[in-house]
């Protein structure tokens, strides 16, 4: 699943086991972001909310999180 997080970055969430992994995506370039935990019992429609409250801080008016796919 990819991510628009306030029109800022954008990210992709996957689930290749049993753990959610972040990756931040730019131009060419896949980073994982290890700093970003999300708990491996979140479900996926869950997710956004997860993130939601992870950087909601970098939030301004009118912009959201929203899933590209």
């Amino acid at each position: 699943m990819k991510f628009d997080v306030y029109g800022r970055f954008i990210v992709e969430v996957i689930r290749p086991g049993e753990d959610w992994e972040v990756y931040l995506l730019e131009p060419g370039r896949r980073a994982r972001m290890t700093e970003v935990a999300i708990p491996s019992e979140t479900p996926m429609d869950k997710i956004p909310y997860y993130l939601e409250d992870l950087w909601h801080e970098s939030a301004s008016a009118g912009k959201m999180i929203r899933r590209l796919d």
